[in-house]
């Protein structure tokens, strides 16, 4: 597995290197998203954008500790938490994690899967108030 997050690490520089240096407009495509649709068929957009933010982020032997998905997360769970992230070592961060019955319990995210960092940061995007807008505003 490890080897696999690295290779997507890398992949991720590459992509990151392209859209920077503009080489796929100098190639004659639109842009990156263009020369991706053409040449990676193998791999989605969405994919790529998050192997390229992931490897902006990280090094290559953290993600090949964490994965890729899981660090994805962590930076979403960064951003809705507001929360500050420690890049060279990010597996003491404290997420706050949903179980089943809505239970949270403070996890370091190096003990967290891919599904409880989906749960966590579901539960921080929720909105904060659910009780229905008064009639006057509506």
């Amino acid at each position: 597995m490890g080897k696999g997050h690295g290779h997507q690490h890398r992949i991720g520089l590459l992509y990151n290197y392209i859209v920077k240096n503009r080489l796929a407009e100098k190639a004659g495509f639109k842009d990156a998203r263009d020369f991706a649709s053409k040449h990676l068929v193998d791999l989605a957009q969405s994919t790529l954008s998050m192997f390229g933010t992931v490897a902006a982020a990280f090094s290559e032997p953290v993600t090949r500790r964490f994965g890729v998905s899981c660090l994805y997360r962590l930076l979403s769970y960064k951003e809705a938490a507001d929360i500050e992230v420690n890049h060279a070592d990010p597996g003491n961060t404290p997420i706050e994690v949903p179980d089943a019955n809505g239970q949270v319990t403070t996890l370091p995210f190096g003990k967290c899967s891919v599904e409880q960092m989906r749960m966590a940061l579901l539960r921080k995007r929720k909105p904060a108030c659910t009780k229905p807008l008064p009639a006057e505003t509506l």
